[in-house]
């Protein structure tokens, strides 16, 4: 999948979580255990005005399917607002998706709320995570995993 010079804007928290893209494998019924998300790349975007930037699920959380994998995010432009006082994450890993890739963004969170942050990892460590020639805002929390805090824990 390819996902290449688009825009993605006004995206705020109502149904859904306000992330501007959200890669999660979804077994929807229960009876596609082989669901699966896998070889994707997201290039040349513009994400403007979101209350959070991509959110990566490694499987899905309600029924069985198989791991998300081998995901490029490169040379995109995110800018994170965190409207209505959401939390303003440019990147969410969920779970330890493996093979994610993340190159050349430039990515700025002016999220208010005491939460923003630049990478989050929550529920599980995921394989060959890379992340080289960013720039991005720190946030009140730089990369993060859950239950430790910031840095190298």
């Amino acid at each position: 999948v390819r996902v290449e010079r688009n825009t993605f804007e006004n995206v705020w928290a109502a149904g859904q979580a306000g992330f501007a893209i959200v890669i999660t494998p979804r077994n929807q019924d229960g009876r596609a255990p082989w669901t699966a998300v896998r070889d994707v790349s997201i290039s040349s975007n513009v994400i403007t005005n979101a209350d959070s930037g991509i959110n990566i699920l490694d499987v899905d959380d309600l029924q069985p399917s198989q791991s998300t994998a081998r995901v490029l995010i490169r040379n995109n432009l995110i800018l994170v607002t965190g409207l209505n006082n959401a939390p303003g994450r440019v990147f969410q890993f969920l779970a330890g998706p493996d093979d994610i890739t993340i190159d050349h963004n430039t990515a700025i969170s002016t999220a208010p709320s005491g939460l923003s942050t630049a990478v989050m990892v929550d529920g599980g460590s995921g394989e060959r995570l890379v992340f080289t020639n960013n720039i991005i805002t720190r946030g009140n929390y730089g990369f993060m995993g859950s239950g430790v805090g910031e840095g190298t824990a």
